[in-house]
């Protein structure tokens, strides 16, 4: 975990020591590396090439908790921030492991399936799985706010249609029929691209 110590990191380490280290300066010494980190952290938990803006925030929580340290009491500048990176590279792989099995709860509750051609093989199972979750995420912004709330409390969080009712100061036949409205908008979007999908894969 000391990778990139040394003479440069002592170097930068004496500088924030004594307060003659820019915010900037700082970042420029340590970004690099815990980079790395952060995207070592999230593939260590999905085992999966992360997505860029998972590293660029993961990076910025990082450096925002490496500034909160006490100077005096690091002994290697950018040992520490490739730890903390990694730290945060894992959380947000955690988080993108739970949105990940709360969107599948989702495509199971909508009963929309892949093409049966697919179900051959396992891993071809998987990619046609990981096409209906786009899909499912894209058509989920084409739903009102409260659309959105009520498929993500009920539906992804297990929060009861009752209580989500009584947080959002509905009747229960209120709340049942607008989740049933969402639901039906989503399955009808997420067959269309499917369709689409299948449509422009036959024509090549």
């Amino acid at each position: 975990m000391m990778e990139q110590s040394g003479i440069d990191d002592e170097d930068l380490l004496e500088a924030w020591r004594q307060g003659k280290l820019s915010r900037r300066d700082l970042y420029v010494g340590v970004s690099a590396p815990m980079r790395q980190a952060a995207r070592r952290g999230i593939r260590s938990i999905t085992s999966s090439d992360p997505d860029p803006h998972e590293v660029d925030d993961s990076v910025t929580q990082a450096f925002l908790e490496l500034e909160r340290q006490e100077p005096l009491e690091v002994t290697s500048l950018v040992g520490l921030a490739i730890r903390i990176a990694l730290r945060r590279g894992q959380d947000s792989g955690r988080r993108t492991i739970r949105e990940r099995e709360q969107m599948r709860s989702m495509i199971n509750h909508l009963g929309v399936t892949a093409d049966p051609q697919f179900y051959d093989d396992d891993v071809c199972e998987a990619a046609e799985r990981e096409v209906l979750l786009g899909h499912a995420l894209r058509c989920m912004a084409g739903l009102t706010n409260e659309q959105l709330d009520i498929v993500q409390a009920t539906i992804m969080e297990s929060e009861s249609l009752s209580d989500w009712a009584l947080r959002a100061g509905k009747s229960h036949q209120s709340a049942s029929r607008q989740r049933t409205r969402a639901l039906e908008s989503l399955r009808r979007c997420v067959r269309s691209k499917t369709s689409t999908a299948g449509g422009n894969d036959e024509s090549r």
